[in-house]
C-alpha cells in the first residue's frame, strides 16, 4: 500500500495568489500556496487547482497527461479527475486533494476547502 504523501500539506486557509490568469492554460502550471505545491489548469473552461503531489509516491502531477477529464500520474499511473481530484483509478489508494479556486483581474487564488 501507498503512503499518502499530501498528508503534510498545509494548504493555506486564506486566498492565497498562485499565477496570473494569463499564465494558467489546459497544461498544469505548478505553483506554491503558502508552503503547498499546487497545480492549476484551465479544465472546461475553469480554473482548477489541485495537489502538485501524487498521494501514492510524491510523483508531480505537473507532468501528468489531462485527458478525458482526468490526469495521470507519470511515475505510476494514478488516474484522478481534474474538476475534484476524484480517484479513478490506482495504484493510488486516496483522492488527489483539490482546492477552492478563483480568478480576480490581476491574479489566480486559492485556498484550502
Amino acid at each position: 500500500m501507498g503512503v499518502d504523501h499530501t498528508t503534510t500539506a498545509r494548504p493555506p486557509s486564506e486566498w492565497t495568489r498562485v499565477a496570473a490568469p494569463d499564465d494558467v492554460s489546459e497544461t498544469p502550471l505548478r505553483a506554491l500556496a503558502g508552503e503547498t505545491p499546487v497545480i492549476v489548469l484551465r479544465h472546461r473552461g475553469t480554473v482548477v487547482a489541485l495537489d502538485a503531489r501524487c498521494p501514492h509516491r510524491g510523483g508531480p502531477m505537473d507532468e501528468g497527461e489531462v485527458r478525458d477529464d482526468c490526469i495521470t500520474c507519470p511515475w505510476h499511473g494514478s488516474v484522478f479527475r481534474v474538476d475534484n481530484g476524484a480517484l479513478v483509478q490506482g495504484p493510488s489508494t486516496v483522492n488527489l486533494p483539490s482546492y477552492q479556486c478563483r480568478v480576480t483581474t490581476d491574479a489566480v487564488e486559492v485556498r484550502a476547502r
